[in-house]
């Protein structure tokens, strides 16, 4: 195989890898059925406003604020 196709290969996972999502683009849909084939578990498609929400609406997690010490006078 030419290392050409390689590399386009290579940057194509990383792709989906970054995004699954892209793997229920109608136009993949053979490497799809291949990966199934190969025992692979698709994610399922998430709904359009749910992924909308986590692309841009990422809620901030807070860490829990440390409980103030008493401190003992000698």
């Amino acid at each position: 195989m030419e290392q050409h196709h390689l590399l386009l290969l290579k940057q194509f996972i990383t792709a989906v890898k970054a995004n699954p999502e892209l793997l229920h683009e109608p136009s993949l849909d053979f490497f799809r059925d291949f990966l199934v084939e190969l025992g692979a578990t698709i994610p399922p498609k998430k709904s359009h406003e749910k992924a909308h929400a986590e692309a841009g609406h990422k809620t901030e997690t807070k860490e829990p604020e440390p409980e103030p010490m008493e401190v003992c006078r000698v």
